[in-house]
């Protein structure tokens, strides 16, 4: 399952994680930590417009894991899940940092 979801995630993490990256500048930059809960609303509704993306454009490519008996939504699930606990530990790690400063 874990490599399943290594092959699901290719087209979406490097956008996300960009994304994530650029959040967590704008918090550390301009010390925004009282600001983080619209941060998290921006990420989430950039999750939304990265999934209706891939499944707009990428569609046919969820026959392999029909193949295999995989539920692309669920995938999607997994994905975003992950994405947040990474975003979350980032952005509370920068915003640690950006009020010692």
């Amino acid at each position: 399952m874990i490599k399943l979801l290594f092959i699901f995630c290719k087209r979406f993490i490097l956008p996300s994680v960009l994304f994530t990256i650029v959040c967590c500048l704008v918090i550390w930059r301009f010390q925004l930590t009282n600001t983080i809960g619209a941060i998290i609303w921006m990420k989430a509704l950039s999750n939304l417009v990265f999934y209706f993306l891939l499944k707009t454009y990428r569609s046919n490519e969820y026959y392999f894991f029909y193949n295999l008996n995989v539920n692309p939504n669920k995938l999607y699930i997994y994905t975003y899940l992950l994405d947040f606990l990474l975003f979350g530990i980032l952005a509370f790690l920068t915003s640690q940092n950006s009020i010692a400063r």
